[in-house]
């Protein structure tokens, strides 16, 4: 619907008005050593490489970690105070080396944070203490850089030193603030999620919790220079990407504004393999080039050093929860870390693997619960509970691989990491993933998916992989159901999909389900077979070339083996499973006939269940809905009354933002702009991707002070730059708002106008006061009314942004409407009554002149 040229532009100008360690270890599950996990067919590891000299390293060793309580000496606390600089170390030894050592010196060392099991013969000892009983303290100087430092109580020998206890690290948490009272961890609205590098796509379909992948070796960059921008680390300078750095913010603070659950998922890509020395010690010498992912190479001194810096980087620029550039609590380290494929780190066997990569999660968890005490890290695991998916790499089972990995936190010092679960079906072209033959309810099964959920949610839960005491999260950060482009009207995928959400919404240790792929990646291909209902499948159509099937009068080819994941098409045109993902968790106050859970209702006889109950223990219909959905069509600007007060929250003309920040956007800026009526004044312009125009973008604002009661309508001018040959373009308003209960409601809009002119778009939202009570933010979204990318520059420029003539009168509009009555009542009395007495004095004057004049 075309929105109405404003007409009014300087007259709504001049109306503007003025948020110990206590896990049981491995025997409490099954006596494990690596060569238990594959009797026949593992390779033998590769060694990984090792620098040389003052700092010289020896790599794991695959039992040392389950030697750890045979050790004499055991560090029972670290106590850090970094504003006096100083850390107490408190230990304690056995009755029995007691009294065979009384009088020896004992050491305290730091370790270096890369893959080390010895110390080298020229290092330092921080304390000593000469051993006359069973319990000692030793103390060291500390800094906050000191959190990345594993410490150790050594004995001297003629070699040097030899530990003769396990490493142990302070917990980050205790150098964090104390959260403010109240401050809990943030729960979001929903469970439902959606990856996607469209900001507004997000927003749009209710998901409060998604992924962000960012590449660490893209955003650290070598040098100084126009295109980086430095930053202090333990005394030394780094740098890193203002491209890659303005880019992430503009993910990470439209969306945590936005009440979205971010998992931040930090990786490598290769951008440096055989460039910048420093750089390329980053992965191990042994990955495979082209692989998907590396993991971070802890055998290298250079490498760990710089992976700290970025860490400490990342978590003070967005784990404080008060900061300008949005917050993050959740950080996802690697990609599947069990899997060789996606995170390659050449050859080695399991115990190997895991010893390096949790150098790499605890070095996170440092960084980030030093600045947040409630911050999470998790280790990205696939669906391979015990099945060994590909022999071609170093791939390694999940339960396996959780069990050193939870034994290793726990003898160096518990930290309480979660687990982000790649949960699709084990055939990844299965349509039905209820049917999934291959994930049994049982701990034996090959995989664990969302048919299957429990098996893994029920081991975090056993002795040996709690924390201090507590389960450890569980997130299901990669999930998706592929479809049938030559079935369409299918509605497995969408079956699948509601299969999947009522078992994570009503399960407590699942925190969310995100499903991981937006659009189709690879424009409209084919699966090789299609799934029938014993599994087999059928052949797929034959490689070359389908029908036009979409009356295009484009042919697209067929490739075999490829998968369609996406909610929408490679178009960006919607699927089925769209708005069932949309409205699934949503109550639809705009739509009286809607219930909720009828989204999925069809799903029912489609797995042969009478009731969500049945796989889902807890479900309940009146528990459905996790938030309030409104939606609503473009109004005329003429229809919002004459007489409605403007509340304006983006005017510009005093050379501010008013809080607008982008949201997919490459930026915004302040810019003098000739306005409809031939006048300059001050406004916010976005700037879009250059040859872009599928892609959202725009401006996000938190708001505050806005009430819902007096807001039944959002308005704003607005100017979208576009190519020529663009005849419409798609304007999308997304509004947040809560109750005092703190029930979340989200408001969804559309519009389209024409590019290059201006434009007043206005949406009346009424329909959310009757189920929220404040306004919390406000985004707005550009793109091209077909999807399609053009060539040619992009850009936005909003003004005179408000909420403004509510359409049922709050108590204050009443009571001013009653003042007013009797005000106006008061006036009439008072005129009435001087207007009688001035009669009154006519009439006595008269009458006096009258007698007056009868005398003569």
């Amino acid at each position: 619907m075309l929105a109405r040229k404003s007409v009014k532009f300087n007259e709504r100008r001049a109306r503007r008005a003025a948020a110990g360690v206590i896990a049981a270890i491995l025997c409490a599950i099954t006596a494990f050593t690596p060569a238990a996990v594959y009797a026949e067919g593992e390779d033998t590891a590769a060694a990984a490489p090792v620098e040389t000299g003052p700092a010289a390293i020896v790599p794991a060793a695959p039992d040392d970690a389950a030697q750890a309580d045979a050790l004499p000496v055991r560090i029972t606390a670290l106590e850090p105070d970094a504003a006096g600089g100083k850390l107490v170390v408190n230990c304690e030894v056995s009755e029995s080396y007691l009294a065979a050592n009384e009088g020896k010196m004992l050491y305290l060392f730091k370790m270096n944070p890369w893959s080390t099991l010895v110390i080298n013969g020229d290092a330092a000892p921080l304390d000593d203490v000469k051993l006359k009983k069973t319990e000692f303290t030793l103390e060291a100087g500390f800094d906050g850089a000191d959190r990345f430092y594993p410490y150790v109580i050594a004995e001297q020998t003629t070699g040097g030193y030899a530990e003769i206890s396990a490493p142990c690290y302070v917990d980050p948490a205790l150098l964090a603030p104390t959260p403010a009272e109240g401050a809990d961890y943030p729960v979001p609205a929903t469970k439902k999620g959606l990856t996607s590098a469209d900001v507004g796509e997000i927003l749009l379909t209710g998901a409060a919790n998604t992924v962000v992948t960012q590449a660490i070796d893209r955003l650290l960059a070598p040098t100084a220079g126009s295109g980086s921008i430095p930053f202090i680390f333990d005394g030394n300078t780094y740098y890193v990407s203002r491209e890659a750095l303005d880019s992430l913010d503009a993910k990470v603070k439209p969306l945590s504004e936005n009440g979205v659950r971010i998992y931040l998922q930090l990786t490598l890509d290769g951008a440096w393999r055989g460039t910048d020395e420093n750089l390329a010690t980053l992965y191990y010498t042994g990955a495979a080039d082209g692989a998907e992912g590396y993991a971070l190479n802890t055998a290298s001194a250079t490498a760990v050093t710089y992976y700290c810096a970025v860490c400490d980087f990342l978590a003070r620029r967005y784990c404080d929860p008060a900061g300008e550039y949005g917050c993050v609590r959740d950080f996802v380290i690697g990609l599947c870390a069990d899997t060789g494929a996606k995170n390659a780190a050449g050859d080695m066997q399991v115990a190997d693997a895991v010893f390096a990569y949790h150098k790499q999660l605890r070095i996170a968890d440092a960084a980030v619960r030093a600045i947040d005490s409630r911050a999470r890290v998790y280790a990205p695991l696939s669906h391979n509970w015990n099945s060994r998916a590909n022999d071609s790499y170093a791939d390694y089972n999940v339960k396996a691989y959780l069990i050193l990995l939870a034994r290793l936190a726990s003898s160096e010092g518990q930290f309480p990491f979660g687990v982000a679960l790649e949960a699709r079906a084990s055939d990844p072209a299965s349509y039905s993933i209820w049917d999934d033959e291959a994930a049994a309810d049982s701990a034996d099964a090959p995989y664990v998916t969302m048919k299957n959920i429990e098996v893994i949610c029920d081991f975090l839960g056993s002795d040996a992989l709690l924390c201090n005491g507590g389960r450890r999260a569980l997130a299901v950060t990669d999930f998706a159901v592929n479809s049938n482009p030559d079935s369409p009207s299918d509605m497995s995928p969408c079956a699948s999909f509601a299969y999947a959400y009522y078992r994570a919404a009503f399960n407590d240790n699942i925190d969310a389900l995100i499903w991981s792929v937006a659009a189709d990646e690879t424009g409209r291909v084919y699966p090789a077979a299609a799934p029938t209902a014993d599994g087999e499948g059928e052949p797929a159509t034959d490689a070359g070339s389908k029908d036009d099937a979409e009356g295009d009068g484009e042919v697209l080819p067929v490739q075999a083996g490829a998968l369609y994941l996406g909610l929408s098409n490679a178009d960006r045109t919607h699927k089925q499973i769209y708005e069932v993902f949309r409205k699934i968790d949503a109550a639809v106050v705009t739509d009286v006939n809607y219930k909720e859970g009828d989204s999925a209702s069809f799903a029912l006889s489609m797995i042969g269940i009478s009731s969500w109950s049945e796989v889902a223990p807890g479900f309940g219909k009146d528990k459905v809905a996790r938030y309030n959905l409104a939606e609503a069509m473009p109004v005329l600007a003429s229809d919002i009354p004459a007489s409605a007060d403007y509340n304006y929250v983006g005017t510009f003309n005093d050379g501010a933002f008013d809080g607008f920040y982008p949201a997919g956007s490459l930026f915004v800026e302040l810019r003098t702009v000739e306005n409809p009526s031939g006048k300059k004044s001050g406004m916010l312009y976005a700037g879009l991707k250059t040859d872009g125009g599928r892609d959202r973008g725009g401006i996000t604002r938190r708001l505050a002070g806005v009430t819902a009661a007096d807001s039944g309508y959002v308005t704003f001018d607005i100017f979208v730059e576009a190519p020529a040959e663009v005849a419409s373009a798609t304007v999308e308003v997304t509004v947040g708002a809560s109750a005092a209960d703190g029930a979340a409601t989200r408001f969804i809009g559309s519009a389209t106008v024409k590019p290059n002119s201006w434009e007043q778009v206005a949406f009346k939202i009424s329909d959310v006061a009757s189920v929220a009570e404040s306004i919390d933010s406000l985004s707005v979204f550009v793109s091209s009314y077909d999807g399609l990318d053009h060539v040619g520059r992009w850009g936005v420029t909003f003004d005179n942004i408000a909420f403004c003539g509510s359409a049922r009168a709050g108590v204050g509009s009443v009571v001013k409407t009653v003042f007013i009555i009797l005000i106006v009542i008061f006036l009439l009395v008072v005129v009435a009554v001087m207007a009688l007495r001035a009669y009154n004095t006519h009439k006595a004057k008269k009458r006096r002149a009258e007698r007056t004049a009868g005398k003569y």
